[in-house]
């Protein structure tokens, strides 16, 4: 059984300064891209393939579905 109180998992919200180098390019690009370092993109920035992955499929969904940019 799931003990809720030891599995408290605490994340770190990177800025490019924080972030590991490989990530940094990709903080560049949301930047470009939204306006500034979106929230989630700044956690999944502790994982370069993580935050690259997403990335790519976010993009792949925009240019798929009928959705707007702010809808999505």
């Amino acid at each position: 059984m799931l003990d809720t109180e030891k599995a408290a998992i605490a994340f770190e919200y990177h800025t490019k300064a924080s972030a590991p180098e490989a990530s940094k390019p990709l903080i560049d690009q949301s930047v470009k891209e939204f306006g500034g370092l979106v929230s989630l993109h700044a956690l999944f920035a502790e994982s370069p393939v993580t935050y690259e992955s997403y990335l790519v499929a976010f993009d792949r969904f925009l240019r798929r579905s009928s959705f707007s940019p702010p809808e999505a």
